[in-house]
Parts: structure tokens; C-alpha cells; sequence
């Protein structure tokens, strides 16, 4: 049970948003997710160089779709990412996203290190959505292919 919860009202699907809760509220229910993630890091034992590995696995979130028409299905998958969920579970697609990182300490002195990073984000380049259509926030997606490149200075 639950008082005044939070439920803001957005107007028409703007930016406009009126804050309103709710005075109690009771919900049973059970609500599961399957995720699953796993990572493994090698780093060398005397030297400078290191690795990891990072894969996320998600089963895809609930999609509030209600009792669609013909005409407001068609709408629906003609809506940008569309692509991304599945009409039939009522969730967005499953994803599988890898991440990828190497780094390589340059310099170690008395006065600190310098230390490089080179990553790779989502490496198989796969879309994927967090949510789709969320009547607060809108649809989420995750970050394309990206590849990254930091540098790291650390005094001791």
C-alpha cells in the first residue's frame, strides 16, 4: 500500500508535464525480468597492458499496448523504432550488447602514471531499445557502435 505516490499528468504528449499523486493505492502483482550479464578482465601480471570483456543480455521490457485496432497497430509500427519491439510478447526485442576495452600504461613515475584506454561500446553495432513509447518519457534507445579513446593522468 502506497500513499500519495507520485503520477504526473503530461499534456498531450508535450513537454508540459502537471504533478499530481495519487492519495493510496494497493498493487499485487509480480513483475520479472530476465537479464543476465557477464565480464572478465586479464591484466598483466608485471607490465603495463590490460583487457576486459563486458556482454549484457536483456530480455526486453513491457510494452503498454492495450487492445490495439488495425488502424492504431499501423500507426503503431509506422512510430521510428517500431522495428525494435514484438507485437506479439508486448516487449521490446531482446538485446545482446558487448563492450570491449584495452589500456596500456604509458609512463609510471615517482610523481604518478599515464595511462591510455582505448574501448569499444555495443562492438557488434546491434539496435536495441530500453522502452518503447513510455507516455512520460518516450522511447529509449541504447548507443550505437561507438568507439572511444580517454587518456589518464593520476598523481600520487
Amino acid at each position: 500500500s502506497v500513499c500519495n505516490y507520485a503520477d504526473p499528468n503530461v499534456f498531450f504528449g508535450t513537454t508540459i508535464v502537471f504533478p499530481n499523486s495519487v492519495a493510496r493505492g494497493t498493487a499485487r502483482g509480480l513483475d520479472l525480468r530476465h537479464v543476465a550479464s557477464a565480464s572478465g578482465s586479464w591484466v598483466q601480471p608485471v607490465g603495463a597492458w590490460s583487457a576486459s570483456a563486458r556482454a549484457r543480455y536483456a530480455s526486453g521490457t513491457p510494452v503498454e499496448l492495450g487492445d490495439l485496432d488495425d488502424d492504431e497497430a499501423a500507426a503503431l509500427a509506422s512510430r521510428p523504432g517500431a522495428h525494435l519491439i514484438d507485437l506479439d510478447r508486448g516487449r521490446v526485442k531482446p538485446r545482446l550488447v558487448v563492450d570491449v576495452t584495452t589500456s596500456r600504461r604509458l609512463r609510471c613515475t615517482s610523481w604518478g602514471a599515464v595511462t591510455v584506454r582505448a574501448s569499444v561500446q555495443n562492438a557488434f553495432g546491434r539496435a536495441y531499445a530500453f522502452n518503447f513509447g513510455n507516455p512520460f518519457s518516450g522511447t529509449h534507445f541504447g548507443a550505437p557502435l561507438t568507439f572511444r579513446l580517454d587518456a589518464q593522468l593520476t598523481f600520487d
